[in-house]
């Protein structure tokens, strides 16, 4: 395939793709390489799901989503996504062999799960498609279990995104893991619906069943919507007290973000100290500005993908809020010299003093009886030149 990739098995097959294990000829390691089905129909909203899938994903780096390597088309048309290979399964098929887990088993998924989508919501992005089955446990090199959350494909985007992508009539997710909100419109979401999915999912992992065990997809809607979850009888009271909050029917009554969620569990995990120190990783994620990726000077940008004749709408770069200049303090002046200050101050006092004396001469001047004219004789001594003094 491609001329660099020997196919070698199928590791899975979901509703739009299909999942490849290859061996890469040239690196000399093996990749999971994601092709849509052939029995899908190769239309623009569903390549654009495709290439939206790739590039929510390339943008996170940390351990918890799964590596992004390479995406293409080939030459019919229809795109490929090629990715690290994954050992291991996922919560859904380790619930059908387990039933259920154990609390601390499943806090310890459900933190890292939670850091996986710090950095996700860090950048705008909300999941919407949280259950079991996309949370994938991979292991670390020394054995320990390693959660991947998989399938960004219906991902929200910072900017909005097209209608034609989510129609607010269409419905995107698994209908068991949905908040409320996202069965009214997958359009109006924002991060605490991953919220509630995580939720659902701790939920079905300690008590072995969801949380509305519902026998259609209508009776679903309504006791999402209206009727609260079921009585959690197997779980702890601490823990079903931060589950049902999770599952709150308004996003307010929730935990406020992940970050928030992750602390609650980090007290009843198994190593709190390592727990906590996920979580502080979790708030410095959150709190930390996105940044603009834009490509280096001359390199083309590949053009959006097309629906219908017309480009999707694109997210626009959304740069961090800047600070308001009116809750920076100003800076005080620096203090003056007491020399200087003295020599001002007598200056001051000078000018004052003077001011006053101008006073009161003016007054006593006011006050004096006009002097008479002088006489005609006067005026002629006056007027007459002085004679030289004696030698």
């Amino acid at each position: 395939m491609l001329g660099k990739y020997r196919v070698t098995s199928v590791i899975g097959r979901g509703g739009m793709g299909v999942v490849l294990r290859a061996w890469h000829l040239g690196l000399h390691e093996e990749v999971a390489i994601k092709v849509l089905r052939d029995d899908v129909a190769l239309a623009d909203e569903t390549i654009a799901r495709f290439v939206r899938e790739a590039q929510a994903a390339v943008r996170l780096k940390g351990e918890h989503v799964a590596r992004i390597t390479d995406v293409g088309r080939f030459e019919d048309g229809k795109p490929y996504m090629v990715m690290e290979l994954l050992e291991g399964q996922d919560i859904g098929q380790l619930l059908a062999e387990r039933g259920q887990l154990s609390p601390s088993l499943a806090i310890d998924l459900v933190i890292q799960a939670c850091e996986a989508l710090a950095e996700a919501h860090a950048l705008g992005i909300v999941h919407r498609d949280i259950k079991p089955s996309n949370l994938f446990l991979a292991s670390h090199p020394d054995g320990s279990l390693l959660l991947k959350v998989l399938d960004f494909g219906i991902s929200k985007a910072p900017g909005g995104e097209d209608l034609s992508l989510t129609q607010t009539w269409s419905m995107l997710g698994s209908p068991a893991y949905m908040s409320p909100e996202q069965m009214r419109s997958a359009r109006h979401v924002d991060a605490r619906s991953d919220l509630w999915s995580l939720g659902a999912v701790l939920y079905e992992a300690l008590e072995g069943h969801p949380p509305f065990p519902a026998h259609s997809f209508s009776e679903m809607c309504v006791m999402v919507a209206i009727d609260p979850p079921a009585a959690m009888r197997a779980t702890p009271p601490a823990l079903a007290a931060i589950v049902l909050r999770c599952l709150e029917k308004a996003p307010e009554d929730r935990f406020a973000n992940v970050g928030e969620l992750g602390r609650a569990l980090a007290a009843l995990a198994r190593e709190p100290a390592r727990a906590h120190m996920l979580v502080d990783r979790m708030v410095r994620l959150l709190a930390r500005p996105a940044k603009l990726v834009t490509p280096p000077v001359g390199v083309p940008v590949a053009p959006p993908p097309m629906i219908g004749g017309y480009p999707v709408a694109q997210p626009e770069p959304v740069a961090p809020p800047a600070a308001a200049t009116w809750l920076t303090p100003r800076p005080l002046p620096p203090p003056r010299p007491a020399r200087r200050r003295g020599w001002l101050l007598a200056t001051v006092a000078l000018v004052v003093l003077a001011a006053a004396t101008a006073s009161l001469v003016v007054i006593g001047r006011g006050a004096r009886p006009a002097a008479p004219p002088p006489s005609r004789e006067e005026a002629e001594v006056v007027r007459m030149p002085a004679l030289p003094a004696p030698p």
